[in-house]
Order: C-alpha cells, then structure tokens, then sequence
C-alpha cells in the first residue's frame, strides 16, 4: 500500500519531490542534442567523401604510378627466383620508367593526400587479385 502522497509511489513525499528534481535536471536540452546532430551528420559527410576519394577514377597520371609500382613489386618477386637475369631485367625496368612525370605525379599527389586513398586502393585491389591468380 502506498504510504506517500504519491499514489504509484512507496515513496514519502520528500522522495518523491527528489526524484522529479533529478529526472528535470537530466533532461537534454535542445542545444545539446542539436551539437550531437551536427557532429554526426559531420562525421558522416566526411567518411562519405573518404568513401568518394577511394573510389574516383583515376587520372591517367595516377594509372601509370600504379601501373610502374606493380612492374617494380613483380621485378622483386622475380629477382627472388632468377637472380642471374636480375641486371638485365633492371635496365629494361629503369629505361621503361619516365622519372620526371613519377616526380610530378608524387608532387600533386602530395598537395592533395586524400587523392592517395584511390591510388592505394587500386594498389591494394591488384594485389589481392595477383595474389589470388598466383594460388590458383
């Protein structure tokens, strides 16, 4: 049976009074959640626009630095089992490489970094298929 003035309560009247004081002191106020909002929608946009980045198309630029990178990784998977041919296969890689466009492609890479995610993610998407072709 009920002993306070509260009727759903067993509460005396000071504890009730108690607990509405506490409930309306944690309420979450307007400016609160609308920061909370913000930060998520925030957040979301920027893992949208990471998402964009790593898969945009690639520049013929960005094309070729990949296509050099794989050509030097799969040099140096052969040179671990042909080492005699090494030198040569050396040459041939070195006189197929434009040095000064890779400059230039790693400078505009670099005063934009986000457009790094693309290149690594082709990088790492040809790799797996490699890897896969190789196991097969």
């Amino acid at each position: 049976m009920p002993t306070g003035n509260d009727t759903y309560s067993n509460a005396g009247p000071s504890k009730s009074r108690g607990r509405a004081a506490l409930l309306s002191r944690h309420r979450t106020s307007p400016l609160i959640i609308l920061i909370i909002s913000a930060g998520l929608f925030i957040g979301c946009q920027q893992h949208n626009r990471l998402e964009e980045q790593k898969t945009r198309t690639l520049t013929p630029d960005e094309r070729y630095l990949i296509e050099i990178y794989m050509k030097i990784t799969e040099f140096e998977e052969n040179l671990q089992d042909n080492p005699e041919g090494a030198e040569e296969k050396r040459k041939e890689l070195l006189g197929g490489i434009d040095l000064e466009r890779i400059e230039r492609i790693l400078d505009g890479l670099e005063q934009n970094p986000e457009r790094w995610l693309a290149v690594y993610s082709r990088i790492h998407e040809l790799e797996n298929r490699r890897g896969s072709n190789s196991s097969n």
